[in-house]
């Protein structure tokens, strides 16, 4: 009552040689170019620049302003 390709993916593969076993080495490891390294760092810093932006004016105490502002304003705009 044993269930046939019961041993998981290696049933759907049964027919299938890789050349890698052949060689003994893994020929389908894909390696990262150059540009895609450099677009990964890129990315990482704009959204550091970003978390640290937001971090910085979360907790930025904006001091009040000090100078002293006098303005005559009419009589004519108050109501009576």
């Amino acid at each position: 009552m044993g269930r046939a390709g019961a041993s998981g993916t290696r049933a759907s593969n049964a027919g299938r040689v890789d050349p890698g076993d052949m060689l003994g080495v893994n020929v389908f490891v894909e390696t990262q170019s150059p540009m895609r390294k450099i677009s990964r760092l890129v990315l990482f810093l704009v959204i550091a620049l970003v978390v640290g932006t937001a971090a910085f004016l979360a907790t930025w105490d904006i001091p009040a302003p000090v100078t002293t502002i006098e303005k005559v304003i009419p009589d004519e705009r108050f109501p009576r």
